[in-house]
């Protein structure tokens, strides 16, 4: 943990992580880290877990919640996004994308879901669950991508997603890449953006940095590495992230 600004280690979380992926934090600040074949969930504050989710999951590569606090993984071996009520090991729902390799799962304000996911042959998707995952109704949208990774939305509905060697905006209605954030990545894998929507975080799995960026600008704030601290890190996520 850092203290932003300062960049300054401020304390460890250890307890419960076997093998730490993507970070989340929901708008009670809790905070959800992908954990080998599990979600672990920390209270604020806290440094052991309040709460495991692993039920069905095999290997997990993504949590978000929605406005509810309904807790969805997205599971790369597993190959479906799983939705949990919160403080529930049930599965209460869960859609299959087909022979994917699953990438990434947000929700925006409506509760609509979207997965991203690759098809294997360097060409990434973008499928939208309206109303949630209940029936998987799931319609794949226009835009075309190269190799998806972490995804976020923004407080305009803007999605933006680790793509290849770079991370894309994407407006509504999704249909094309309308920009991109930053520059002088190498493997992107995981953004967030704070609850201000005034900085966004990108962890590049290849240079094992953390890039703070100023949002939607994209001005490099602070590019986090081995002297913060930090080594190989999978996700960054600010205390009060956005949440839509």
């Amino acid at each position: 943990m850092l203290r932003n600004r300062r960049w300054k280690s401020i304390g460890s979380i250890t307890s419960g992580i076997d093998s730490a992926g993507q970070e989340w934090v929901d708008t009670a600040g809790n905070l959800y880290v992908t954990n080998g074949q599990n979600v672990v969930e920390y209270a604020p504050g806290s440094t052991s877990p309040s709460f495991t989710y692993s039920d069905g999951l095999q290997s997990p590569v993504d949590v978000t919640t929605n406005s509810l606090g309904d807790v969805y993984v997205a599971d790369l071996s597993a190959e479906f996004i799983a939705e949990f009520p919160q403080n529930s090991n049930t599965i209460s729902a869960y859609c299959f994308p087909g022979e994917v390799e699953l990438a990434s799962v947000a929700v925006d304000g409506s509760g609509d879901v979207f997965v991203a996911y690759s098809d294997g042959s360097w060409s990434g998707h973008i499928v939208e669950y309206r109303g949630g995952l209940s029936g998987c109704n799931g319609t794949v949208l226009g835009v075309d991508l190269q190799y998806p990774g972490g995804m976020a939305f923004d407080e305009n509905n803007d999605l933006l997603v680790c793509d290849g060697s770079r991370v894309v905006v994407i407006k509504p209605p999704y249909s094309s890449v309308s920009g991109t954030l930053g520059s002088g990545y190498d493997t992107p894998i995981s953004v967030r953006i704070n609850k201000r929507n005034d900085e966004a975080y990108v962890v590049d799995w290849s240079l094992h940095d953390v890039f703070v960026f100023g949002y939607p600008v994209g001005s490099l704030i602070k590019r986090l590495g081995n002297k913060n601290g930090i080594s190989e890190p999978t996700g960054a996520v600010d205390s009060q992230n956005f949440n839509p």
